[in-house]
């Protein structure tokens, strides 16, 4: 009864195992050390992601501000146009009611000069 007698003793390992095992349990904290360096690289990438998305849409937000204050001046600009091309058609008259006042003044020259015409004629005679 060798093997009731061993009981109570630690159990022989077989030292090629045991060497197998460290490096299988080396490869192992390897691995672990690399997923640990690879999680922390991860969060400092995503760290970095959260400030340039931050500073982007603040950019953006301070650009499209911009953009929509250059679009309302411009629009305000457009309407002053606007309103000066209204005013100096006001001033200027229109060809059409230049010419209609020619035409009187025409006329109105014209009959003037029928009249001294015909009072020169008569004392004329």
């Amino acid at each position: 009864d060798a093997g009731a007698a061993d009981d109570g003793a630690a159990p022989k390992i077989n030292p090629v195992v045991a060497r197998i095992f460290k490096i299988i349990n080396g490869m192992i904290v390897q691995d672990q050390n690399k997923l640990v360096l690879k999680v922390f690289q991860c969060k400092k990438q995503q760290t970095a992601f959260k400030s340039a998305y931050r500073s982007n849409r603040m950019n953006f937000q301070a650009e499209s501000y911009k953009l929509q204050e250059a679009l309302s001046s411009e629009k305000l600009g457009q309407l002053e146009q606007f309103e000066a091309a209204a005013r100096l058609r006001k001033l200027i008259p229109s060809r059409r009611s230049v010419k209609m006042r020619c035409a009187a003044d025409i006329k109105q020259l014209q009959a003037e000069f029928r009249r001294i015409s015909y009072d020169y004629a008569l004392a004329a005679k």
